[in-house]
């Protein structure tokens, strides 16, 4: 346990900060953060320098994102905004796409030029910033060329992410936990889930209370799962279902098992979709013969006796979740 901070960063922040991010995968020596008082601010760990914006009107801001010199940045009232990190003022506002609270900014992984919006006006945006800006006299936002695509997942969206060997899907987990999965190409909606508490906990045979966040990991997707007092279930997804492959109990005792392929009814995978085709397409996975576990998890130490609020799962398969209880545990695959 850590008795103190090992850096106090500088900031330009006089609120609540609603986000923070490094600002690119590869760099994790600086990160961004914005606040409710209308500020991002991008700080370099090594020299304690940042870098200080302001939105017009001091707008709240709710998300960010960023790459290379891009600073993107959504608002409690739904407007994006679009820096160029050189200068204080942004080049682009976009404020003709949602009309809520924007809840996060992504850029795409691979094309760069691509953002995706998720907000709690139940609409999730897909841009290309590459596209031409539109001066026209119309009463069209300049900026309807960039959006590609919005759906309507039809409840507030919480959380948002890419997944698929290329990045070419996108999933939402929505304020009712529900799960939806979508085609990035075209915005279609793939699978829905509805409520994934209620088949999880049947899973389980206990309590499933809240979805935590999707992760994508040895091309497969999974979605972490929790309850109130601390358990902690990690499910693999299909396109038609879900199954849980780990199921921790993270009070002082907790279960610790062992599920392989072959005892997973895995009939069909949303990453070998054929996206280009009018119906999605259902692959058979012949499971039988593999042994080879998918999960088996053990803790560093006794973890979660309360509500797991934020996931993150490394490259190395390390899990680590963050609780309402003020624990930050790790789990090894």
């Amino acid at each position: 346990m850590c008795d103190s901070a090992l850096a106090t960063l500088p900031s330009s922040h006089r609120s609540q900060i609603t986000d923070l991010h490094f600002t690119s995968s590869q760099n994790h020596n600086c990160i961004l953060t914005c606040s409710t008082d209308g500020t991002l601010t991008q700080t370099d760990f090594r020299s304690s320098q940042f870098l200080s914006l302001k939105v017009p009107k001091n707008q709240p801001l709710s998300a960010c994102a960023s790459h290379h010199n891009t600073i993107l940045a959504g608002s409690v009232s739904g407007s994006i905004y679009i820096f160029d990190q050189r200068h204080q003022r942004p080049l682009h506002i976009l404020d003709d796409f949602h009309t809520d609270e924007i809840t996060q900014i992504l850029v795409h992984p691979l094309h760069v030029e691509r953002f995706l919006t998720a907000s709690l006006d139940n609409l999730v945006c897909m841009f290309d910033s590459n596209q031409p800006i539109q001066n026209n006299a119309k009463n069209d936002s300049p900026y309807e060329g960039w959006n590609i695509w919005t759906m309507n997942t039809e409840s507030d969206v919480r959380r948002c992410g890419f997944f698929g060997a290329e990045s070419e899907y996108v999933y939402t987990l929505s304020t009712t936990e529900s799960l939806s999965l979508f085609s990035l190409h075209s915005g279609e909606c793939v699978s829905k889930f509805g409520d994934v508490r209620i088949g999880l906990a049947a899973q389980a045979q206990r309590s499933i209370d809240y979805a935590v966040d999707c992760c994508f990991i040895d091309g497969r997707l999974f979605l972490v799962s929790g309850n109130n007092n601390g358990l902690l279930a990690v499910s693999h997804i299909n396109q038609s279902d879900m199954q849980i492959v780990a199921l921790m109990d993270t009070l002082d005792k907790f279960d610790y098992y062992h599920v392989h392929e072959r005892d997973v009814n895995i009939k069909t995978t949303v990453e070998n979709v054929n996206v280009q085709s009018e119906e999605p397409q259902n692959p058979s996975i012949d499971a039988a013969s593999s042994s080879t576990p998918i999960f088996s998890f053990n803790s560093f130490q006794p973890a979660h006796h309360s509500a797991i609020r934020d996931v993150i799962w490394t490259m190395n398969s390390t899990l680590i979740t963050a609780g309402e209880d003020g624990k930050i545990c790790v789990w090894k695959k």
